[in-house]
């Protein structure tokens, strides 16, 4: 009940679906189990909180266009929670560079399938 947003429980199946797809990548494409542990700690984090604070702050939940409109975001956002969104965001950069190789076989395929969805 962080933030005052409460969780629906009907989405909560789906949301847990979509979570173990993307562990499943992130897994495939991180160097080790602690590059695991922190990338997904990580987004998930940007995930579930950059949800609740989108939800009070513009009274939606976060949708796949709202990419293209980060900057915005980031423009309404002041004080702490601009702070802690730069944090987010640049943390996730940085694990992203130090924690993901693509030599794998299984990274390969993982970092097509994840291209091949997203560009859907």
């Amino acid at each position: 009940m962080a933030l005052g947003v409460r969780l629906n429980g009907s989405v909560a199946w789906g949301d847990l679906a979509l979570h173990l797809v993307l562990g499943a990548v992130v897994l495939c494409v991180a160097r080790g189990r602690w590059a695991f542990v922190i990338l997904m700690g990580l987004l998930m984090t940007l995930l579930h909180l950059g949800n609740a604070m989108k939800i009070v702050v513009l009274g939606g939940p976060i949708m796949p266009d709202d990419l293209l409109a980060a900057r915005a975001l980031f423009l309404i956002l002041d004080g702490v929670w601009l702070v802690a969104a730069v944090a987010l965001a640049g943390g996730i950069v940085i694990a992203l560079a130090l924690a993901v190789t693509l030599r794998p076989r299984r990274a390969q395929w993982a970092a097509a399938g994840a291209v091949a969805v997203v560009a859907a």
